[in-house]
């Protein structure tokens, strides 16, 4: 009951659907506390329970697995769809709320093989993603929401030509998308590489049942960050690049 509670507040698929509408709805400075901030706190009442309230069991970190990989991988696929600029946004957090979610799922089950150091490698890398996921989400949202009031439209479709208009926002727009986009040697780069390394780095020390389990988790973590790369690419290539695409991005 306390992981739906928390996979609620933090848009788990699939509890994902409150958090895609209010989201983008909010005024950009809200989005962005929402965004940044609430989903951290849920997150953070997770690592409590995982860490104080009781002895945690192989079948949880099992569970929070398959919830982790469905909400990375679906969450990045939604945004890649998307054409509203903030609803991008809004689904990129449930994709980064599944990484961490990837990130403590490895914690619980490499402490109960005894893996200790990866455990905690695994768990350091989901608590800084978490705490990063803020900052660039932070920043995304409040330059996103310059763009949006300045040109009087969400629509990607619409906009065009922003660069050469706002560049400042641009700038600070596409550090955001480095470092969503893990690029070193962005705050991003550095969780998802502990997540990354606790993968592999336990793999050998596993059954072979597990193992394959891990494999499919690496996969999958690796096929969002790919997607998370090409979501980003089209959100700053139609939104800043090219030639304006209605009167609005025009003036």
């Amino acid at each position: 009951c306390l992981f739906i509670g928390i996979a609620i507040k933090s848009g788990v698929i699939p509890f994902h659907k409150w958090l895609t509408h209010a989201h983008p709805a909010a005024p950009s400075p809200v989005s962005a506390l929402m965004s940044g901030m609430m989903i951290s706190t849920a997150l953070y009442a997770l690592v409590r329970v995982l860490t104080r309230f009781y002895e945690t069991d192989i079948s949880w970190g099992y569970v929070m697995l398959v919830f982790g990989c469905l909400t990375a991988v679906l969450g990045v696929m939604y945004a890649l769809k998307e054409q509203d600029l903030k609803g991008l946004l809004a689904y990129s957090s449930i994709d980064n709320t599944g990484v961490v979610l990837i990130g403590l799922s490895l914690w619980v089950i490499f402490g109960s093989y005894g893996q200790l150091d990866i455990a905690t490698m695994a768990l350091v890398g989901a608590i800084f993603h978490s705490v990063s996921h803020g900052i660039f989400k932070g920043l995304l949202f409040l330059t996103a929401g310059s763009v949006c009031q300045a040109a009087h439209t969400r629509n990607i479709d619409e906009l065009g030509g922003i660069l050469v208009r706002m560049p400042s926002t641009g700038l600070l727009f596409f550090i955001g998308i480095l470092s969503i986009s893990a690029i070193p040697p962005f705050s991003g780069f550095i969780g998802e590489l502990l997540i990354y390394q606790a993968l592999i780095g336990g793999l050998m020390s596993l059954d072979p049942y597990a193992q394959v389990v891990m494999i499919i988790a690496l996969a999958l973590f690796g096929l969002t960050g790919a997607l998370t790369v090409t979501t980003f690419v089209k959100a700053f290539g139609l939104t800043f690049l090219a030639l304006p695409r209605s009167s609005g991005a025009e003036n």
